[in-house]
């Protein structure tokens, strides 16, 4: 994580990014939306599994097993290939 003297410039990066690439999936990069996690996401985990997941965030298989037990969050930049997972599987 940097140092909290670096957030504004970082978010200012994020920012500027957002605004280059559309961001299909809305996924907000900056602000950890929980309550998406839970409705949009969260459900879904079991059905997607730890391999797919790791395939499309670059996370580890230990750490995409961890998300699909619950364990853990995965972080706002991920969000958006976990979301596409999804919507891979209901068509």
């Amino acid at each position: 994580m940097p140092h909290p003297r670096h957030w504004d410039r970082v978010r200012a990066l994020l920012e500027a990014h957002e605004a280059k690439a559309p961001n299909v999936y809305g996924v907000d990069l900056v602000r950890l939306d929980i309550d998406r996690w839970r409705k949009e996401i969260k459900p879904h985990r079991w059905r997607v599994g730890a391999s797919a997941i790791q395939k499309a965030t670059g996370l580890s298989f230990s750490y995409a097993r961890r998300i699909v037990g619950g364990r853990h969050i995965p972080k706002p930049q991920h969000w958006a290939a976990l979301l596409a997972l999804i919507a891979d599987l209901d068509r």
